[in-house]
């Protein structure tokens, strides 16, 4: 091969056919690394560009607005602008800084720790020696064995919950030969239901098996049945409602707490209340049990089934603790009564209710429709 001036390589042809074959041969084969050069590069270039569309929505989109390549898409044709001269120049700088927080993210992510398969250490602990069976305990060359050690294994074991029952005895005192004193007895505490027949602990397991692990009263029936007790349904309800009164100063303790923080977050949620065939009686001096009983007493007249009711939720921001209230409707009274005593950013959407109890109390409880608003 003989170099040329402009840079290229000129080929000198053999004269001879042996020669020329050998020639063709040698730049098929550069002809064919090449077309697969080019055709990995090319494969290279399409992962290269769906990388930088990933990279792109990941960064910068929303998930609902994210955009996908879409060949049926239409196009906005900028033509060669100045204005789409920048944009394409800001586009590159952000593929290039979102490849950086990747890379950077991709160092700092921690090794996975290695899963423990331990026992939880605060779990109690029983200890049992296994049975050794006679022909182990004696060696047929020197006689009887000895214990050198152990090999400990540590078994989960699961005890069924146990019932029990209490009896507790009062002492009946009287004066001796003087029935006319009477008899005197210890007082007895206040229990859930008359008789004092079921302890707080049943009231807890029903109340926690119901709303935190969701297993309906029916199947708790079961649950108890396997612990050697047969309650009807009705007798685990009368004991959920009866649960009521003791936990409602716990439930008053919270809402105060949470009512004293100077940022409080609302909203609420549809509920399905079934009308009852029988209307609960207003509670004297009690505004909102009057309020529950003429939506319910109207709803009864007109053979309404049901009523669209409302679940609210009231969340402190300097201290995590949430309380709920429950009212028949949207109307402002819900709200307005609960926050009453409330001075402060209130955070909640755009119900006009929040802005007419932000009148009301004078700009004292002030209604943020974001965090940003709130925080300002």
């Amino acid at each position: 091969m003989m170099p040329m001036s402009d840079g290229a390589s000129s080929i000198s042809i053999p004269q001879d056919l042996a020669s020329c074959r050998a020639l063709i041969e040698q730049l098929v084969q550069t002809v064919d690394s090449q077309f697969s050069t080019i055709g990995q590069l090319e494969q290279e270039k399409e992962e290269l560009k769906l990388t930088i569309t990933e990279l792109l929505q990941r960064a910068f989109a929303r998930r609902s607005e994210r955009y996908l390549n879409d060949p049926n898409q239409l196009r906005l044709d900028f033509n060669n602008t100045d204005e789409a001269a920048d944009a394409a120049e800001g586009l590159t700088e952000a593929v290039a800084e979102s490849g950086r927080t990747v890379k950077e993210h991709t160092r700092r992510r921690r090794a996975r720790k290695p899963r423990s398969e331990q026992l939880p250490e605060h779990l109690p602990r029983y200890e049992v020696e296994a049975a050794v069976p006679d022909f182990l305990r004696s060696c047929p060359i020197h006689g009887e064995r000895r214990v050198i050690g152990y090999d400990c294994v540590e078994t989960l074991e699961l005890k069924r919950p146990e019932l029990r029952v209490r009896v507790t005895k009062y002492p009946k005192l009287a004066c001796p030969a003087t029935p006319v004193c009477g008899i005197a007895s210890p007082e007895r505490p206040t229990g859930l239901v008359e008789g004092s027949r079921y302890d707080t602990s049943i009231a807890a397991e029903i109340i926690t098996n119901k709303y935190g692990y969701h297993l309906p009263v029916y199947r708790q029936q079961d649950q108890f049945a396997g612990s050697g007790w047969n309650p009807s349904r009705s007798t685990l309800l009368n004991v959920l409602v009866a649960s009521a009164f003791a936990l409602r100063p716990l439930v008053q303790h919270i809402q105060a707490t949470v009512l004293a923080d100077d940022i409080l977050g609302t909203d609420d949620t549809r509920l399905t209340l079934l009308v009852p065939a029988t209307i609960p009686e207003p509670q004297p001096g009690d505004v909102k049990s009057q309020r529950t009983y003429e939506k319910l007493s109207d709803a009864f007249a007109k053979g309404k089934p049901s009523l669209t009711a409302r679940m609210w939720a009231y969340r402190a921001v300097n201290v995590p603790l949430t309380f709920f209230d429950f009212t028949v409707s949207r109307e402002r009274a819900g709200p307005d009564l609960v926050l009453s005593g409330f001075r402060g950013k209130l955070m909640a959407d755009c119900y006009s209710a929040y802005q007419g109890i932000e009148v009301r109390t004078d700009g004292e409880i002030q209604r943020g429709a974001c965090v940003t608003a709130c925080a300002s």
